[in-house]
């Protein structure tokens, strides 16, 4: 098993409920008890090389090759496993949506890039049931949006994982699940 690594000492200013602090905890586990891989600056980040072969991402169906089509490396997305990325490109009312409104561009720019292979596209914000940000700034962004038509929905990972599960095709979708769960929920346990 790897070290956990440095945690960010920063979080409880950034976040006073303690919910970030928990989350990168978390991940830093993950990457040295499940991955068994080292980190590079702190723990919840993997090394440049094991973020270029795609271990913040799950190995199955080919979420990893279609992410490469689109973005090239870069440390956010395949090394950070928090995945804390804030680069949008427009200006918008406060900062807080940015990471929700990257998202929504991304799908929406995939429909016109390939519309003869898509036709419809919704953003599902995930989260954790405990980060009370998303669970404020999803229904923020929901109500901003003059016409959502589903076109971006908040929920939470425990919510989506039941209705996963309730509606499962087969073994390889379980296994899908309990990395997932495995991965992204977050206990309070801090030592």
């Amino acid at each position: 098993m790897q070290d956990i690594g440095t945690q960010y000492p920063e979080d409880d200013k950034t976040d006073p409920t303690g919910f970030l602090k928990r989350a990168r905890l978390h991940q830093s586990r993950f990457r040295a008890e499940v991955l068994d891989l080292t980190y590079d600056s702190y723990g919840n980040y993997l090394t440049k090389e094991d973020g270029e072969s795609g271990n913040n991402f799950y190995k199955g169906f080919g979420i990893f090759e279609a992410i490469k089509k689109y973005r090239k490396y870069n440390k956010p997305l395949y090394s950070n496993m928090l995945r804390s990325e804030h680069n949008a490109i427009y200006t918008l009312p406060t900062d807080k949506f940015r990471q929700m409104w990257r998202n929504q561009l991304l799908g929406e720019s995939i429909l016109l890039a390939d519309s003869d292979k898509f036709r419809y596209f919704t953003s599902l914000t995930l989260f954790p049931k405990g980060n009370l940000h998303f669970i404020k700034t999803g229904k923020e962004y929901f109500d901003l949006l003059e016409n959502n038509d589903n076109k971006f929905m908040p929920l939470t990972y425990e919510d989506f994982f039941a209705a996963c599960i309730k509606h499962c095709p087969n073994d390889n979708y379980n296994e899908l699940l309990g990395y997932l769960t495995t991965r992204y929920i977050v206990t309070n346990n801090v030592k």
